[in-house]
């Protein structure tokens, strides 16, 4: 295998341009720009660094260095590990490599860098080539994703504190034994239990379906004398609709749990109201009426 400069070896992979590397524990990932980029890879001395390639690569590589020294490509020519042979003991030293497809789309200059064993490295490499738009976007996800990993407890953490601060306020729990109501469709409404938590108030409720049909679910609401109140509704366990302004549907013989949050619960304590469903276009509506919260 031929050694050539330094120089040589920048200008045979065209590294005008970066690529973007994406590593998840040992694993890194090299999305190329049609016509070349340059990326640096950490390693440690005498470790197997396998490289793979979306498409059959030139088996003349170019090295920069004589020690770090590649192995025998694979059959398709689309794979092939990598070896710094250094002192053990030693960290810093750099080797690169121009890699080029034989159709030409991907070219890479790909610089080892050796790290001290107690530093993280990238044991297999996966090159591919991807559009300007693409590689925007994949940088664009990578870093939503380190914000979100970033953001979430912090997230959490107050979602935590909101809950203690409420429970202080106020946490009563109601149970509704027995509270039941069905339909002509003989699909039966369970409530469950009431949960107040400070100025927030939970209804728990099932929904059985014991009916032949599909029970499509179009309105679920919380009313008092006749008029909707703000709230909030999530199902389990309920198939979802293919008609987005549906809520859900209950298959034959199946059960859903849900849950009704009304958010400004405190007016409305010792009124009596009326937690409401009903199927597509009104059909098999009914409702568990007379529900006081404490």
């Amino acid at each position: 295998m031929s050694q050539p400069s330094s120089a040589q070896t920048a200008s045979s992979a065209a590294p005008g341009a970066s690529a973007a590397a994406f590593q998840r524990a040992d694993r890194l990932e090299v999305y190329v720009p049609y016509g070349g980029g340059s990326v640096e890879v950490p390693i440690h001395p005498w470790e197997l660094c396998v490289l793979s390639f979306s498409e059959e690569m030139s088996k003349e590589a170019l090295s920069s260095v004589k020690d770090f020294a590649l192995q025998d490509w694979s059959a398709d020519a689309k794979q092939i590990a990598m070896q710094a042979k250094v002192d053990p003991a030693s960290s810093g030293q750099t080797g690169s490599f121009a890699l080029v497809s034989t159709s030409g789309n991907l070219k890479i200059n790909v610089t080892f860098r050796v790290v001290p064993k107690d530093k993280p490295v990238a044991r297999y490499v996966y090159f591919r080539t991807v559009t300007l738009d693409e590689l925007v976007e994949a940088r664009v996800q990578d870093r939503m994703a380190t914000l979100r990993k970033n953001l979430e407890p912090e997230i959490l953490a107050r979602a935590d504190q909101a809950v203690i601060d409420r429970a202080l306020i106020r946490l009563e729990k109601v149970e509704f034994a027995g509270v039941k109501e069905r339909n002509n469709d003989n699909v039966v409404a369970t409530l469950q239990q009431s949960l107040l938590l400070g100025d927030v108030g939970y209804l728990f409720f099932t929904l059985r379906n014991r009916g032949t049909a599909p029970f499509r679910i179009s309105r679920l609401a919380v009313t008092r004398s006749g008029s909707a109140i703000p709230v909030e509704v999530k199902l389990y366990s309920a198939s979802a609709d293919k008609d987005p302004k549906m809520i859900g549907v209950v298959l034959p013989d199946k059960t859903a749990r849900g849950v009704v949050v009304i958010p400004n619960v405190t007016p409305l304590l010792k009124r009596s109201l009326s937690l409401e469903f009903a199927g597509f276009k009104g059909q098999g509506a009914f409702s568990i009426p007379e529900i006081v919260l404490k």
